[in-house]
């Protein structure tokens, strides 16, 4: 199984690499196949002690290849603090549209998420329950 990791990045020491990597390490110890952002960052050149700027990366393009390598994968594993990162919120979208089973990073069992989606113009709200199959 493919399993894409998300969680905080952007205001955590480090961008949160020790976690991503943690995760990434306990995840390959399971048996699953693991798409890590920060590995990925790594590759283009950012290691987590500058910006992506600085690196003269763009934090949007940066984005939009970790969405086209999620998209690719059996399953989102949530690191904890994930609810407060609007990029780790955002892929749990797309992983949720593309009906991939949600787990927790910390355990790689599955992990049930409700999403509330509210458009207060329109006054349209639905909810989602994530998919839990693993």
């Amino acid at each position: 199984m493919l399993v894409y990791l998300a969680g905080p990045m952007r205001g955590v020491e480090g961008y949160n690499f020790p976690a991503f990597d943690k995760a990434r390490d306990l995840g390959v110890s399971l048996g699953y196949h693991i798409i890590s952002p920060a590995d990925m960052d790594r590759k283009m050149g950012f290691d987590g002690t500058t910006s992506p700027e600085e690196a003269n990366l763009d934090p949007d393009q940066i984005m939009r290849m970790d969405i086209m390598e999620l998209s690719r994968c059996d399953a989102i594993a949530l690191l904890p603090g994930w609810e407060s990162s609007s990029g780790a919120r955002a892929e749990l979208m797309v992983a949720m549209y593309l009906h991939l089973a949600v787990l927790d990073a910390e355990t790689f069992k599955p992990k049930l998420v409700f999403a509330i989606f509210v458009d207060v113009e329109q006054g349209y709200q639905d909810a989602v329950y994530s998919n839990t199959r693993a």
